[in-house]
């Protein structure tokens, strides 16, 4: 018998088993690789959504005083999807407000003319059905009335928050001189 026979038979049998193990180990790490990139672009396609549904104030914002103009009362403004953003649903939206001197308090919303700790619409008469949308081609007017006046050169947070999409928050000074109407910087 010839000894080297069998000796390349054994080599040819070893490099295949090498290979088969080759392209076992090549399958499982690009099966692996391909379960991540889809895992990572679903975690991409889900915070695009989250954040599309963001939503944005339009315009300036407006401190309201009581009669005798020493105290702020409401704060108006208008807000809207943001630029490329999804319709919100604005009876999900959540608003809290807080100062350097009161921690944050979280505003009821209410259908009828807002008092201390309630937020409402301004225009009755624009006041959508629960369940409508904020979309691209509606404002809506909030009036939002704090739980506490606010005094000259007092600093406010108000943050609201959609039933998805990230909160937005707007931070205000009212100015030292109080009149009826105050645009607040």
């Amino acid at each position: 018998m010839d000894n080297e026979s069998f000796t390349g038979l054994e080599a040819a049998m070893v490099l295949i088993a090498f290979v088969v193990v080759a392209a076992v180990f090549s399958y499982v790490m690009l099966g692996a690789g391909f379960f991540s990139t889809q895992k990572s672009q679903q975690v991409i396609q889900a915070g695009i959504a989250q954040t599309s549904g963001n939503i944005a104030v339009k315009g300036d914002i407006f401190g309201i005083a009581n009669n005798d103009t020493t105290n702020i009362e409401q704060i108006r403004f208008d807000i809207g999807p943001a630029i490329g953003g999804q319709s919100v649903d604005y009876s999900r939206i959540s608003i809290t407000w807080s100062t350097n001197n009161v921690t944050p308090v979280k505003l009821n919303f209410t259908r009828s003319a807002p008092v201390a700790g309630e937020w409402s619409i301004l225009d009755e008469n624009s006041i959508p059905d629960p369940g409508d949308l904020v979309n691209s081609n509606k404002i809506i007017t909030f009036l939002a009335c704090p739980s506490y006046p606010l005094f000259p050169d007092d600093f406010f947070t108000l943050e609201m928050l959609p039933e998805s999409g990230a909160p937005m928050s707007v931070s205000r000074t009212i100015p030292s001189g109080i009149t009826r109407s105050n645009m607040l910087f």
